[in-house]
């Protein structure tokens, strides 16, 4: 898989789970977490890993950039190849202020500021999204300003910023990645598994769960790895107010 193919994923992804939240929270999360888990599962099995090095991985993307339909910005790019010397290593200061320039991106373009997620473990996601009162040319509007904002600024330096705090082995298989990332951060028991995750996931909601997918903690891994869970505690961000 290229570095351009998992990039666009992470887009479809966002896109997706903004779409769907439109009038009842929990209906969106489940449906939008659906299409991001059939995402994120195209990756292969079998111990394929994403690069060889999270160096490796930010030469790509800067490779990569100028054929970009929408190039990273060049505040984004400072940011990678600051990490290209310093180990891969996305700086905290830097991750905060991608997401800073991702919102003040959206603000520029008339909307009002959008609401993020923080996680305990420092990533940081968009909330979902209140559709409910945009016209359908707003809603395609403010989807298309989500994407371009988050190319300009985000999209890069989150994946590696991700890849460092919830998938260090750089694992393709996004199940695997979140598994050790529960594991690291003592969330299971030592015996669960990938095979275990995927049966709490298509369930949560449904049925009861090993897994809590409530908690703060288990949300980070999961967004860490792209694949973010709101549920209805969460506030919601309206682009109109």
């Amino acid at each position: 898989m290229s570095v351009r193919e998992i990039m666009r994923k992470r887009l479809r992804i966002l896109s997706v789970a903004f779409v769907l939240v439109v009038v009842s929270a929990t209906a969106a999360c489940s449906d939008a977490q659906d299409a991001k888990q059939a995402a994120t599962n195209e990756t292969s099995a079998g111990g394929a890993r994403i690069a060889s090095s999270r160096s490796d991985y930010i030469e790509q993307l800067l490779q990569e950039n100028d054929k970009a339909t929408y190039p990273m910005a060049d505040s984004q790019l400072e940011m990678l190849k600051r990490a290209l010397n310093n180990d891969g290593k996305i700086s905290t200061s830097d991750y905060e202020r991608s997401w800073s320039d991702y919102s003040q991106c959206i603000m520029d373009r008339g909307w009002s500021k959008p609401v993020l997620n923080h996680f305990p473990n420092g990533i940081i996601d968009n909330s979902g999204m209140n559709l409910g009162g945009l016209t359908e040319q707003q809603h395609k509007q403010v989807m298309q300003d989500v994407i371009e904002c988050s190319n300009l600024y985000t999209v890069g330096v989150d994946a590696v910023y991700g890849m460092q705090v919830g998938n260090p082995s750089l694992w393709q298989d996004l199940d695997q990645a979140i598994v050790d990332c529960l594991h690291k951060n003592n969330l299971v028991s030592k015996e669960y598994d990938a095979d275990q995750y995927q049966k709490d996931f298509n369930n949560r909601g449904k049925g009861e769960t090993v897994l809590n997918f409530d908690d703060m903690s288990v949300r980070g891994c999961l967004a860490a790895n792209g694949s973010t869970l709101s549920n209805q505690s969460d506030e919601l961000w309206d682009p109109t107010t």
